[in-house]
Order: structure tokens, then C-alpha cells, then sequence
């Protein structure tokens, strides 16, 4: 009883102060949208670019460099590198643009954060 009683004081503590916040910037996010909209008369080009992750097989590019040994909570803790192509399309073999260099270390148990180099 005494946790679902925190948990809703929390939520309505929560819910109140980000709609408080939400009304305080709201004047700012109204400025920031005109003059995003005086911009826009310049050509915007829209760039399309796909990095893919080979985790497995005989060529990974993605290899784990640092970690717990034998951890059985999946992923957490580890640290790992990638070194994934770049690419125009979705097909990994075709137009290779670069090499994206990247270390990822979990942090979480779900959520993963990438460090790009």
C-alpha cells in the first residue's frame, strides 16, 4: 500500500511541475518556431544515410573490447566497439561511404548509449 501511495504522489508531482514547465517555455518555443519558419525559404536537401551492425558470422563489426566476465545479465556492463560502413542505401554491399567508428557501452540494462568517435 505504502509503495503504490509513493508511486501516485510521485506521478502527480511529476505530472504538475512538467506542465508547469511546459507553460513557462512555451513563449519561447513560439519565437523559436518563426524564425525557424523565416529560414526555411533556403533549398534544404535531405541526406539519407544507413550504418549497418554485423554482430555474428565471420566478419563482425562489432566486437566487445571490455566487460564483467561471463554476465548473465545480458549485455550490462559491457563496452563495445564498432567499426560499421556507411552507406547511401540499405543494402550494406553497395556504396560504401565511410567507416562509422563508434563505442557503445551499456549501461543500462535496456537502453544503450553511443559514444561516436
Amino acid at each position: 500500500m505504502a509503495c503504490f501511495l509513493s508511486f501516485t504522489v510521485f506521478t502527480l508531482y511529476f505530472t504538475h511541475f512538467s506542465i508547469f514547465f511546459n507553460t513557462i517555455n512555451g513563449v519561447f518555443i513560439e519565437e523559436v518556431v518563426e524564425d525557424i519558419a523565416i529560414k526555411r525559404d533556403d533549398k534544404m536537401t535531405h541526406l539519407h544515410f544507413y550504418f549497418h551492425d554485423i554482430v555474428g558470422g565471420k566478419n563482425p563489426s562489432v566486437v566487445r573490447i571490455a566487460g564483467p566476465p561471463d554476465s548473465f545479465i545480458g549485455n550490462f556492463g559491457n563496452t563495445m566497439m564498432a567499426d560499421d560502413p556507411l552507406t547511401e542505401g540499405q543494402n550494406p554491399h553497395q556504396n560504401l561511404l565511410e567507416k562509422l567508428k563508434a563505442s557503445m557501452p551499456w549501461l543500462l540494462k535496456t537502453i544503450w548509449h553511443c559514444l561516436w568517435l
